[in-house]
């Protein structure tokens, strides 16, 4: 075994680049000469290889970076015990919505959403590790943007309204916009959507035949 240890080194980058950290790898000083055939190609596939930040780190970047993570649609008022109205999307393009939702507490729901996606975890997740069935897709894409060079989503607020009811409402109005332009939502309502619009409609002929025969 090679003398030796990694060392996970943390970039003091701008809050918007998304690469945060390197893996390099430091050998101590030894008073022999130490040879090991093939260490050096050994080295560069680990360094090639994923690895996740642990849920500290991930804890700690938000914590710090909500300024560029969480941002508000311009023009768009605050009001005082409302319910905000937000989008998620690629950083790179947050006008590619992939999920649309209301909270009360932006910062905190942003925090749920990426704890909930277990983003910490190895790509191969743990046999124990089970998604609810109707956020899995969102999960999924979750993970694979972080994979992508360690980024995270961008939570925008479209607006604030004074009532739950009227931010679910706007919600379901976003949703169905979005839709309408082809864009590939995530959501859970989604599917729910999808499964009634599937479900066969009984003609009006079939129920007026019925009420006849009762």
């Amino acid at each position: 075994m090679v003398a030796g240890k990694w060392i996970l080194d943390s970039l003091n980058t701008p809050c918007c680049v998304p690469r945060l950290a390197v893996v390099s790898y430091v050998r101590p000083r030894s008073r022999g000469r130490i040879t090991t055939p093939g260490v050096g190609k050994t080295c560069a596939k680990i360094q090639n290889v994923f690895r996740p930040l642990t849920k500290t780190q991930l804890t700690q970047r938000v914590r710090l970076q909500k300024g560029c993570l969480i941002q508000q649609e311009s023009g768009t008022e605050i009001v005082e015990r409302g319910v905000a109205v937000y989008t998620l999307a690629d950083p790179r393009d947050v006008r590619e919505v992939r999920y649309v939702g209301q909270t009360c507490a932006p910062q905190r729901r942003y925090t749920q959403h990426i704890n909930a996606a277990r983003l910490w975890l190895p790509d191969e997740l743990p046999w124990w590790y089970k998604a609810p069935p109707g956020l899995r897709p969102l999960h999924e894409w979750l993970r694979e943007l972080h994979r992508d060079d360690y980024r995270l989503p961008v939570m925008l607020i479209n607006m604030w309204l004074p009532a739950v009811a009227a931010a679910r409402q706007m919600e379901r109005a976003l949703i169905e916009q979005y839709l309408q332009g082809n864009a590939a939502l995530l959501n859970v309502e989604l599917e729910v959507q999808q499964r009634q619009r599937a479900k066969p409609r009984k003609s009006s002929a079939n129920r007026k035949s019925k009420g006849a025969a009762a």
